[in-house]
């Protein structure tokens, strides 16, 4: 009976014993062991009573001995874990290699992930923490072969919990499946649950198994919303480790679902890391100033980063921050280690900004006016260019809308023309306008432009959509013709909102 205490003692802990078991990233384990397990030797030598094993099939490190000793080394571990430097690599075909070469997919994967990514002859080397190595390599495999790959990490014990769940009923994870369209699948070695597909459905499948993980194990999971703005600070794995040390819950960003995740065995522990993580997140808003800008506004990017970073490198010296674009959301974050210099840099970013919104102007010109405002092959407005010393040309992606540039009082000086030309155009041409709810254009337009063209056509009139404003104005043609059309317009409204 002394001998199975004992060893039940040995393998569960209790009596001043101590018994601590968790995950590995696969990366990590090598900083974990160390050449030869000098690593491990060194901990079992600088704590002396407490043994440190790694799983012969699994990445899952229990740790064993006194209580208070366990708790010392497990501190130790999860700071090397959290701030090991790990590589991946990622083989490419000639194709692939054609295809990645000619995008700015690594760039962009770099600066979302942190990480630094290398494109050689025949492979893609991805170095950095951990976590962020293994989100970089599943947004460029997503990019290379179109399948997305997301994780659920879980604690050991709670993985071999899912595995023997799994085993009695495997219909949980194939109702998630069918209702998602993602393939989800255990990886008991990792100790994570490993969703593949459309990122979309890689998104609801998280969601549905955080649902199924929170019938498991309540309050065992939970979650922190972050925005993606953030990732970087939020992400930084020095402090989510400290919050790990002082709660024992894992704590990791996960970037698909935009929120810190936070875990342990003890819900009590997550509970308790979830409160530091919104302390973290309060300091971190504090820490970081966010410029958001328009689709159109895309061009005052460059001018912030200036002639080969010249602008953004200066802001920052000058400033003492750190200030990161992100072209796809057409953002801006600054950030430092003071609020004061947050608000210094922001203040000498809205500076640059203003003079160049002075610089760069957007003007609209109703569609009915485009032809006469551009002129036969472009005459007019180049007339206007020329006078005022700008550049006038037309925005591609939003057809009605207009850039100006140039120097300051010149710009002033064509917009006050431009607009004067347009008022005198209005006033000779009278049109008929109305206001409209968004979700009626589309059956004024009619499929591919058909409805608008033919009443366009039966009553010699032209029909501006104005999408920013939501009105719809009827303009030329005789009065007659012009309230006909407008009627039929009102016509197809009242009959959509009669279906509604």
């Amino acid at each position: 009976n002394a001998a199975t205490a004992e060893i039940e003692r040995f393998l569960k802990g209790g009596d001043g014993m101590e018994v601590c078991k968790f995950n590995v990233p696969d990366g990590a384990i090598g900083s974990v062991i160390g050449k030869g397990g000098s690593n491990i030797s060194k901990l079992e030598e600088d704590f002396e009573g407490v043994r440190v094993n790694v799983g012969r099939d699994s990445n899952v490190i229990s740790i064993r001995g006194p209580e208070d000793l366990v708790k010392q080394c497990r501190i130790r571990l999860v700071i090397t874990i959290a701030t090991a430097r790990v590589s991946d690599t990622i083989e490419l075909t000639p194709t692939q290699k054609g295809n990645i070469s000619s995008s700015d997919i690594i760039k962009r994967v770099a600066g979302i992930t942190s990480t630094s990514i290398a494109l050689n002859e025949d492979s893609i080397v991805i170095r950095g923490i951990s976590n962020d190595v293994r989100d970089a390599k599943s947004l460029l495999n997503e990019h290379l072969v179109g399948v997305y790959r997301g994780y659920l990490d879980l604690e050991a014990s709670q993985c071999k919990r899912v595995k023997n769940t799994l085993a009695k009923d495997s219909s949980h994870f194939a109702r998630i499946k069918l209702s998602t369209g993602a393939d989800i699948a255990l990886d008991a070695s990792e100790s994570c649950i490993v969703v593949t597909g459309k990122r979309a459905n890689v998104k609801k499948a998280k969601v549905a198994l955080m649902g199924f993980l929170d019938f498991m194990f309540p309050q065992q999971f939970q979650t922190v919303k972050v925005h993606k703005t953030l990732f970087k600070s939020m992400g930084d794995p020095a402090p989510l480790a400290d919050i790990s040390v002082k709660t024992g819950a894992s704590v990791s960003l996960d970037r698909d679902m935009t929120w810190v995740l936070v875990r342990s065995e003890d819900s009590d522990a997550t509970t308790k890391a979830v409160t530091l993580v919104e302390e973290r997140l309060a300091g971190c808003e504090k820490l970081n100033a966010v410029f958001r800008f328009e689709t159109f506004e895309s061009w005052i990017l460059p001018i912030i980063i200036g002639k080969g970073g010249s602008q953004i490198q200066q802001l920052q010296s000058e400033n003492e921050c750190s200030i990161d674009t992100y072209k796809d959301e057409v953002t801006v974050v600054v950030s430092a280690d003071s609020e004061e210099k947050v608000q210094a840099a922001k203040v000498a970013l809205e500076a640059i900004v203003e003079q160049a919104r002075k610089e760069c102007i957007f003007i609209e010109i109703p569609e009915s006016a485009i032809p006469a405002f551009v002129g036969k092959g472009g005459s007019h407005i180049k007339q206007m260019s020329d006078e005022y010393v700008v550049e006038i040309e037309r925005v591609k992606k939003h057809s009605n809308l207009f850039k100006v540039t140039g120097k300051e009082d010149a710009v002033a000086d064509a917009k006050t023309a431009i607009l004067s030309w347009l008022k005198t155009w209005e006033a000779n041409h009278t049109g008929l306008t109305i206001e409209v709810e968004e979700r009626f254009i589309p059956n004024v337009l009619g499929k591919g432009g058909e409805t608008i063209r033919s009443i366009q056509k039966e009553s010699c009139c032209k029909i501006d959509i104005d999408r920013n404003h939501l009105t719809i104005t009827v303009r030329e043609g005789d009065e007659a013709n012009r309230e006909a059309a407008m009627e039929k317009i009102k016509s197809i409204i009242d009959e959509e909102k009669a279906k509604a």
